[in-house]
Formats: structure tokens, sequence, C-alpha cells
């Protein structure tokens, strides 16, 4: 999250801050609810999309038992 931060921050400051807020819900928001994210292209995990301005952030990651592993959080417009 912290790349992406500094990376918007560098246009604007209220936008990395904005940017870091939802993210940071929305991750949270996996420890009540983490079915609610899609199906993800590699079998057992999930992505939550999170939309911001005109495009979207996507968390990856995946679930095992009672705990939620974010592995990667990125710009839908990102190279991947």
């Amino acid at each position: 999250m912290q790349r992406l931060a500094d990376f918007l921050a560098q246009g604007s400051e209220r936008a990395a801050r904005r940017a870091s807020e939802a993210l940071g819900n929305a991750v949270l928001s996996l420890g009540e609810l983490p079915e609610r994210g899609r199906p993800g292209v590699r079998q057992g995990w999930r992505e939550l999309v999170i939309p911001f301005g005109a495009a979207a952030y996507v968390v990856q990651y995946r679930v095992e038992a009672d705990s939620v592993f974010v592995a990667r959080i990125f710009h839908s417009r990102e190279a991947r």
C-alpha cells in the first residue's frame, strides 16, 4: 500500500490519503466478510476490486481457515 500511496502523492497528497483510506478500509473489511471478493484467476485466490476515480485497485488474497492473507494490491491499469 505504501508504494501506491507514494506514487499517488507525487501528483496529489489528497488523492494519496483518499486511496490509502479506501484501501485500508477494504482490506480490514475482509476480516468480517472474507468471501466478498470475486474468485481470482488462480485457484483458491480471490480479488477484491476497490473503485477509485476512473479506475480501481485490486486486492489479491487467499482465505485459509480463519485468516486472510493479502498477497498483492495493484492499480487496475498497472502492468502485471
